[in-house]
């Protein structure tokens, strides 16, 4: 199964607020599993988190609490970074660099930058054998949405930090090569928390 994360921007905020609230009822297949979603808003230019939804509580009684995606693409830059990162995105800030250069972690910061004032957008992190089904879910509604490889995500993220660190050893600088390398490690470790929740989901829901 693919392993994605959507994101759906809603031009009609009540809408978003009823795909939510019926996301949250979703019950899981073989085909379409639902990790984690969230529910964003924009307002007086600022990115805010409404809601959160974690799918984890169907396998064990551990609780993800809002961090899965953080945990997947929370290394990004920028406000997008720090409100989806947590820990991690205080952890990186913006010493990752532009995300225009990322590749599809800078197309997944740009989706979310460009919400207008109003705008409500929800991202879910899924295991998707057959996209039809969120793609019929949320075309229901008035939306735009887009996908990216989970796996492509954290890939570019993670060369991203290691030419930092090469670019650090090349200047001779061992304090911040240390640094660069303890983000790096730290990505490492969230990277793989991740992973393994995925695979729970994975078996968990295996035809």
């Amino acid at each position: 199964m693919k392993r994605n994360i959507i994101a759906t921007l809603f031009n009609n905020q009540p809408q978003a607020f009823q795909a939510f609230s019926e996301l949250k009822a979703y019950k899981q297949t073989s085909d379409t599993v639902i990790v984690q979603a969230l529910l964003l808003k924009k307002e007086n230019g600022v990115i805010t988190q409404i809601d959160n939804h974690d799918f984890d509580a169907e396998i064990s009684n551990k609780a993800l609490a809002g961090g899965l995606i953080g945990s997947a693409v929370g290394v990004l830059g920028g406000p997008f970074g720090m409100l989806l990162g947590g820990s991690l995105g205080a952890l990186f800030g913006t010493q990752i660099g532009a995300t225009e250069t990322l590749g599809e972690v800078g197309l997944l910061y740009s989706t979310v930058e460009k919400m207008q004032d109003g705008d409500t957008v929800i991202l879910v992190l899924a295991l998707e054998k057959d996209e039809s089904t969120l793609d019929a879910f949320f075309g229901q509604y008035d939306t735009v949405t887009a996908r990216w490889d989970l796996q492509a995500v954290q890939d570019t993220v993670a060369d991203k930090l290691k030419a930092e660190i090469d670019a650090q050893n090349i200047e001779q600088s061992a304090e911040k090569a240390k640094k660069a390398q303890e983000r790096a490690d730290k990505f490492n470790e969230f990277k793989a928390d991740v992973q393994s929740k995925l695979d729970a989901f994975a078996k968990k829901f295996k035809s």
